[in-house]
């Protein structure tokens, strides 16, 4: 090999490094499906109330909180909040799976929490907010 020949290869290679940075950074700001849930719903923010009497960084409404029996003057905790997403969350994936035989895709997760009620017919604006919320999680199931 000549040494135009080697320039050119080493030329030819100069984006890869750059690609594969890329790739990295990509992969590295997907979330797990709870840290987007909080993004989505209330940008992180503890101390949210929605309208409809909503509490916390994932938007609980007063439905759930009696249902699940939470515990709403801990919901500013953001452990605590995290762990009974995750409770509600296991139920409601459970149920999807048994009626399903499969997981819920990440749209369906997002649906699941927010409207349980359609997951499988959602109003537009419903589903393009679950398909951010997919698109925060990144994950090769979304679509």
């Amino acid at each position: 090999m000549n040494r135009v020949m080697a320039l050119h290869m080493v030329e030819e290679m100069r984006p890869l490094p750059f690609i594969l940075l890329f790739m990295a950074a990509v992969h590295l700001r997907a979330m797990d499906r709870f840290s987007a849930l909080s993004m989505l719903e209330s940008g992180d923010n503890d101390q949210a109330h929605g309208r409809g009497g909503e509490l916390s960084r994932y938007q609980f409404s007063p439905a759930v909180i009696a249902e699940f029996k939470i515990d709403a003057t801990q919901l500013r905790n953001p452990a605590y909040a995290r762990s009974q997403a995750v409770r509600v969350m296991t139920d409601r994936c459970s149920a999807f799976d048994q009626q399903n035989h499969r997981p819920p895709t990440d749209v369906e997760f997002y649906m699941l929490w927010h409207r349980p009620d359609r997951v499988s017919h959602p109003l537009p604006r419903e589903l393009e907010r679950a398909k951010r919320f997919a698109n925060l999680v990144s994950r090769p199931d979304t679509k």
